[in-house]
């Protein structure tokens, strides 16, 4: 009844004014509102402008279903191995000048290690990545983190952790979230910490 009340007061409001008042008068004593009496349901309200065209919505198109980076996973498979990269070194190319030191060590007994220096690193020119990080995780739910980076571009960001690295035991399960350290991303000029402990 809220939203008849409505349409009756702006109605009232509009009496006797201009052409555009009258047709908006017009349009709002076109509103019906109709009431699902339905057992379980609540009063509905609904509403229709006469003067509105409807818009008619494209169909989508199915994505292909082929798509060359997706393991394929049918419900009830076993949760395939992820496939992580060689151990070794790797230095990929900016897009536009610049480069990365990518070192990645053997994964073994739940046991990672990561590190990458990046030297004016670009695949973008509104962003130029300059400086360093690193991480190790000692079981799915564990990890350690150091990060000092600086991103200009359209806009200065920076992601650094206190000195003393950042570390971070999270249970994926109980969505549970521990951490020692900090870790603050700073992008135009406004900071953004970590989450609270045990949230």
């Amino acid at each position: 009844m809220l939203i008849w009340d409505a349409v009756e007061d702006a109605s009232e409001r509009t009496r006797g004014g201009t052409p555009n008042e009258d047709m908006t008068r017009s349009r709002l004593r076109s509103l019906q509102h109709k009431y699902n009496t339905a057992p379980g349901n609540g009063k509905r309200t609904s509403g229709q402008l006469t003067g509105c065209e409807q818009t008619n919505l494209q169909a989508i198109q199915p994505g292909p279903g082929d798509v060359s980076w997706v393991t394929p996973y049918l419900r009830g498979d076993e949760i395939p191995a992820r496939q992580d990269p060689p151990a070794g070194t790797y230095t990929p190319q900016g897009l536009i000048p610049g480069h990365a030191d990518v070192t990645a060590a053997e994964k073994g007994d739940g046991h990672g290690l990561g590190s990458v220096t990046y030297h004016q690193y670009s695949e973008d020119p509104a962003a130029i990545i300059t400086g360093n990080e690193n991480v190790t995780t000692s079981s799915p739910s564990l990890a350690s983190s150091y990060s000092n980076l600086t991103s200009c571009g359209l806009t200065n960001s920076f992601e650094l952790t206190s000195p003393d690295w950042f570390h971070l035991l999270m249970d994926l399960l109980e969505t549970n979230f521990d951490a020692n350290g900090t870790l603050t991303t700073t992008i135009g000029g406004v900071e953004y910490t970590q989450p609270l402990n045990d949230t």
